[in-house]
């Protein structure tokens, strides 16, 4: 499960059978992200890998650009603000919520990966974690639409152990995790519950974890399935 040579490994053969030249990442300053852009870089080298940071309105990106320092790679900066307001101002009744517009967010920031991978011939290598992936917790065609997904087989807690081990500074660890969809947004505020108690559900371990917590789980799990497959069709 920790084993960080099949990971490794993983992103040559990604890179290899593609033939491109390397990859691209969304860098948020996050955990999940970071982690993926070390492995990334222990992988490929440094000149193959680049990430992006992707900001919409009042969101800080210096810890993501700082990996341009720490790590030695190329890293843009690309802010998806104008288009984003722009198709929230011409289309409001259709992007009257917060969920709306924050999966909104989420598609424009891939759209520009997207963009960069096709004209420089990378990968986008995907920051999805276990735990975000069993209950769902991405936006389809949005941070969930990537070539592959590196860490996705690593549970949070896992990812915070991971990412001790090969030495990723503590500031990028003690950050709380956040999509950053929206000002003051955190994933456990959202979710209903912390990462903790989520992976040790994950684990099969129930004890002291309350009823509603529990169906708050579950009910999610079983909703997340269409976020988990390829889209269902009637070819053999």
């Amino acid at each position: 499960m920790m084993d960080t040579t099949q990971i490794l490994d993983f992103f040559r053969q990604q890179v290899a059978v593609s033939k491109t030249k390397g990859v691209v990442i969304g860098l948020s300053g996050g955990i999940d992200s970071t982690l993926t852009t070390y492995l990334a870089v222990h992988a490929l080298g440094k000149q193959n890998v680049t990430g992006l940071c992707l900001p919409h309105k009042e969101q800080s990106y210096e810890l993501g650009y700082h990996l341009k320092e720490l790590l030695g790679i190329k890293v843009e900066v690309f802010n998806i603000a104008p288009m984003v307001e722009a198709t929230i101002t011409e289309n409001p009744d259709l992007f009257d919520t917060r969920l709306q517009q924050g999966n909104l967010h989420a598609r424009a920031r891939m759209c520009f990966l997207y963009a960069y991978a096709a004209k420089y011939k990378l990968l986008v290598a995907g920051t999805t974690n276990k735990s975000e992936f069993e209950v769902g917790y991405l936006t389809k065609f949005g941070d969930g639409a990537v070539d592959f997904e590196p860490i996705c087989h690593l549970l949070k807690t896992e990812v915070y152990v991971l990412a001790k081990k090969i030495g990723i500074p503590e500031i990028y660890i003690t950050q709380k995790p956040t999509a950053g969809l929206w000002e003051d947004q955190t994933d456990e505020d959202e979710l209903g519950f912390s990462y903790d108690r989520l992976d040790q559900v994950l684990q099969g371990k129930s004890a002291g974890i309350s009823n509603q917590i529990l169906e708050r789980i579950a009910d999610l799990r079983a909703i997340a399935k269409h976020k988990q497959q390829t889209p269902p069709s009637l070819l053999s």
